[in-house]
């Protein structure tokens, strides 16, 4: 590890790749490497939890990790009553008016509860656990993708807490004779 943290700090001096996008990659490479060895195979969705929390702030980072854990739970929630009421229907278009009215009570809540800013977010999750989820089993989809979601967003908090290059040394001042 010192190895690489070594190779990455010569990186970022020789090639001015900002640490943000150092921190970004070593979070999302820890996001493939765990999630490989817990399931056999990648996440998305740990990944893009780490690389959205990712922030040029630790402070930054918590806010927009919390925000993205938060909107990912109100998808996921708002996904297990919809997927009970329409599990059943085999009309599309039925279909299609019972997810747009699951999107406009995942907004209501999502605003309901003071987190507008996660309402967009959380629609996403609704919809992908509905419609993209195809192969298994919905709630099941749905917890996992907020587990993974929330552990991409802690490994990149954890790495922009631990993980700091010195500062560019700023050239001295003359001192002033009086």
């Amino acid at each position: 590890m010192k190895k690489m943290l070594s190779f990455l700090y010569d990186f970022h001096k020789k090639h001015g790749i900002g640490m943000r996008i150092i921190k970004t990659a070593i979070s999302v490479h820890i996001c493939l490497i765990t999630m490989y060895l817990i399931k056999g195979d990648l996440s998305f969705y740990a990944c893009m939890g780490a690389i959205i929390s990712m922030q040029d702030t630790v402070e930054n980072s918590k806010r927009h990790g919390f925000n993205r854990v938060i909107s990912t739970f109100i998808g996921g929630a708002m996904a297990v009553p919809a997927i009970f009421l329409t599990r059943n229907i085999t009309s599309p278009y039925l279909f299609q008016v019972c997810i747009t009215i699951a999107v406009i009570a995942t907004l209501y809540v999502s605003n309901k509860f003071n987190k507008k800013e996660a309402a967009a977010v959380a629609c996403f999750v609704l919809l992908s656990v509905i419609i993209l989820n195809k192969d298994s089993d919905p709630y099941a989809f749905a917890f996992k993708r907020f587990a993974e979601t929330a552990f991409g967003v802690i490994v990149s908090i954890i790495i922009n807490l631990t993980i700091n290059f010195p500062k560019k040394k700023e050239p001295d001042e003359p001192i002033e004779e009086t």
